[in-house]
């Protein structure tokens, strides 16, 4: 039988309340009670002030009527993170793609991702004090286990069904991320270029979102080696495969390569893509159009700077194949002194691999224009700069840049889309730091696309709670991870007999965040 225990702190003076229920405890032979704080006396009217749990009426009641709690659970942010998950139908797709036991517990880790940013498997507390999808707490053995059952098949039917219910005429954002490891034996984990700047091997990582909704659309894992040009043609491979026939990527220069571009008309795929300044073709347009770039007419947009502006113009061109293309030309004064300096540091960078002979293949074209290598019998190897040509990129070159587009022709609205690429930079650094993935510690390539498809889930989550923040002027205030921590003492409490279940009342600010995601509240 419940009884209510009165207790004074000694260093407070405050009285606290407890709601005590007695049991027999089989293993010690001995009677013990297990009790919960209700809320204390206050010291000056001597009335009871509830804490929150029992801030509703009926809540109150049921301690009044000696009903003692069968459990009790923190339901805010859960119900946000579902809230935001079947505005996308992303539980239906999990549960048709993975069946329905896999999907929640798939569903549970994520949203234990999004709420705590802590190491997937310290999940198993999160579940025990939280609402979620998942019927019992995940151990750390039983998340290994459930790792190893999201297998490459299950993972390509959830894509599949994911992209055709994703399939918009937006344009998507792809772009390629490493994720360094520890782990030996993954077949993955390679030495290559760490965009992170660390001395590991890695897994890359390729992501596409949409640039409107910002949603991540697929992403697919590729051995560290490979570089960003020879990613493009797995990607568009996978791509079709799973139904995306009719996108429109925007890709950074990193991804260009004459070979890519042709693969890309061929394929009728849509793109934005800048040109790398080394190509002939940058060259021969700025020579062409530098005297008629600079003009009220072709000006975009002013900086607060006044001595800032940048121009751009179109130039519309035939492919060989008669196929269209449009160039867009801009000239930012502002950024020429950047452009400049940044060109003298990887003139330096060049330098040393040439004089030390740590050849990068992509760098070939600096060795070749911007250096002379001599070998004598006297004096032996010696590498010179190529000052006139150092000087002719100087004078010609800095501040511009072109974008290749076979979709855009306006100039401004083509800058603006590849501007809004971020949004795929910003998923990697959510995935990276937000969401637990800035090391791969996997050691089997099975449970490691088990761990990045649940990550990935996070993520899609994780974007949705943020654009339905940010659609309420009110509401942009809050990050994502400060809404989920203001819902964190809203709670459900289950009684027994026939009070049944029952939430604490909501704050000014819960009620606002729950009411913007559809979410009823007491």
């Amino acid at each position: 039988m419940a009884s209510i225990v009165k207790m004074k702190n000694k260093r407070s003076g405050i009285t606290y309340l407890y709601q005590s229920q007695s049991y027999w405890d089989k293993e010690k032979q001995a009677p013990r009670a297990r009790r919960i704080c209700i809320g204390k006396i206050d010291p000056e009217t001597g009335e009871t002030v509830y804490n929150r749990k029992y801030s509703s009426p009926a809540a109150q009641a049921a301690v009044r009527d000696d009903v003692h709690i069968a459990s009790s659970s923190i339901v805010g942010p859960s119900l946000v993170l579902s809230a935001a998950s079947d505005s996308l139908k992303l539980p239906q797709v999990l549960r048709a793609s993975m069946g329905s036991p896999l999907a929640e517990q798939i569903l549970a880790l994520a949203w234990y991702l999004v709420d705590q940013h802590s190491p997937m498997y310290l999940a198993e507390s999160w579940m025990q004090t939280h609402f979620n999808p998942c019927k019992k707490p995940l151990t750390s053995a039983r998340i290994s286990g459930v790792l190893r059952q999201i297998t490459p098949g299950l993972i390509q039917g959830f894509f599949k069904r994911w992209i055709a219910l994703r399939q918009e005429s937006e344009y998507l954002c792809y772009d390629i991320s490493s994720v360094s490891s520890y782990a030996s034996g993954n077949e993955f984990v390679e030495y290559g270029y760490n965009r992170d700047r660390e001395s590991l091997p890695q897994v890359n990582m390729a992501l596409i979102s949409g640039i409107h909704s910002a949603v991540p659309v697929y992403y697919n894992l590729l051995p560290g080696s490979l570089t960003d040009v020879k990613t493009l043609e797995e990607l568009l491979a996978h791509a079709k495969k799973l139904g995306i026939t009719k996108a429109h990527l925007i890709m950074d220069r990193g991804f260009y390569s004459s070979k890519n571009l042709q693969m890309l008309r061929d394929g009728n795929y849509k793109f934005i893509i800048p040109l790398p300044a080394h190509v002939k073709l940058v060259h021969e347009i700025i020579d062409a159009y530098r005297d008629k770039i600079e003009m009220p007419d072709t000006l975009i947009q002013v900086s607060e700077d006044t001595r800032s502006a940048l121009y751009g113009m179109s130039i519309y061109r035939k492919t060989p194949e008669g196929k269209r293309m449009w160039y867009h030309l801009y000239f930012d004064t502002a950024r020429r002194t950047s452009y400049i300096l940044d060109f003298f540091e990887n003139l330096t960078m060049w330098e040393a691999e040439l004089t030390q002979q740590r050849l990068v293949d992509s760098h070939q074209w600096a060795y070749d224009q911007y250096f002379i290598v001599k070998t004598t019998p006297k004096r032996g190897r010696t590498v010179t700069r190529n000052m006139e040509a150092i000087h002719a990129y100087k004078q010609s070159y800095a501040g511009y840049w072109i974008l290749a587009t076979n979709c855009e022709k306006d100039t401004k609205q083509a800058l603006e889309y590849y501007r809004q690429r971020s949004r795929v930079e910003q998923h990697f650094d959510n995935l990276k730091n937000e969401l637990d993935l800035n090391r791969l510690r996997i050691h089997d390539a099975q449970a490691m696309h088990g761990r990045v498809l649940i990550q990935f889930v996070a993520l899609i989550v994780l974007q949705e709670v943020r654009n339905t923040l940010a659609r309420s002027t009110s509401m942009r205030k809050y990050t994502v991870k400060e809404a989920l921590w203001r819902l964190a003492s809203y709670t459900e409490l289950t009684f027994s007999g026939t009070y049944g279940t029952v939430r604490s009342t909501a704050t000014k600010s819960q009620r606002e965040i729950l009411e913007l995601f559809g979410v009823p509240h007491s």
